[in-house]
C-alpha cells in the first residue's frame, strides 16, 4: 500500500480493522493448530453477542437489559437457555466504544468467508 505512494491513513477505520483481521487470520492459519483456530473463532460469537445486544438496547432503551442479554446469548449459543443475564455490565465496549463490535463482526465475517474485497 505504501509502495503505491499512498499514506496509510488515507483509508478509513473499517479498512484498517479489516486489514488487521486479515493479518491475524493469516497468522492463525499458518502457525496455529486447527483446534486452537476453532477456539479463536469462538471470540467471533462474543462480538456478535455484543453487536446484537447493542442494537436491541439502542432500539429500545427502556427494555429489561437482563432479558435482552439472555435472549441474545441464547441466539448465539444455542444450548444456553437463559431467562436473564446481568453480565452485560461487564461489557466495557458498551459504554467506551459503542457499536465498535459491529464493525469487527462484519469485517471478520467477510474475511472468514474469503470476501477480501478492497
Amino acid at each position: 500500500f505504501m509502495n503505491d505512494g499512498k499514506h496509510p491513513w488515507s483509508k478509513g477505520r473499517y479498512w484498517h480493522e479489516k486489514e488487521a483481521i486479515k493479518m491475524g487470520v493469516d497468522f492463525e492459519r499458518l502457525f496455529l493448530p486447527q483446534w486452537i483456530q476453532k477456539i479463536a473463532r469462538i471470540d467471533l460469537l462474543r462480538t456478535f453477542t455484543q453487536s446484537l445486544f447493542e442494537r436491541k438496547v439502542y432500539n429500545n432503551p427502556s427494555a429489561d437489559f437482563d432479558q435482552i442479554y439472555a435472549e441474545v446469548i441464547n441466539r448465539c449459543y444455542l444450548e444456553a437457555n437463559q431467562q436473564e443475564n446481568p453480565f452485560y455490565v461487564l461489557d466495557n465496549y458498551l459504554v467506551g466504544r459503542p457499536c465498535n463490535t459491529v464493525m469487527f463482526s462484519v469485517a471478520r465475517t467477510l474475511v472468514d468467508l474469503g470476501l477480501r474485497s478492497k
